[in-house]
């Protein structure tokens, strides 16, 4: 699985399923998440979490975290920290 750390830009990943949240856990609400994404890669797609806000108060660890998704099937974990930019972006902007 790649992990990335989202500073500025976002990355451009082409043909994509991308569930986002803030998975400070993965809890069942999480796990359908991905595993709506995970469906995608029959279609070629990659399954890719955008993990916002989750440098504090996190259930699990990055390292716990990025070895549940993969043992899911995630291929990209992007984390990004809820800035003010992103929390007033609009959708269509992403």
């Amino acid at each position: 699985m790649e992990y990335l750390r989202i500073e500025n830009d976002f990355p451009r990943i082409s043909h994509s399923a991308v569930t986002l949240g803030k998975f400070d856990g993965i809890h069942r609400g999480h796990q359908k998440l991905v595993e709506k994404i995970i469906e995608q890669k029959q279609e070629g797609a990659q399954a890719v979490v955008l993990a916002l806000g989750t440098a504090s108060r996190t259930i699990l660890t990055k390292e716990e975290r990025c070895r549940v998704l993969e043992e899911m099937g995630v291929d990209v974990l992007l984390e990004c920290p809820l800035t003010d930019r992103i929390r007033h972006m609009k959708a269509e902007n992403l």
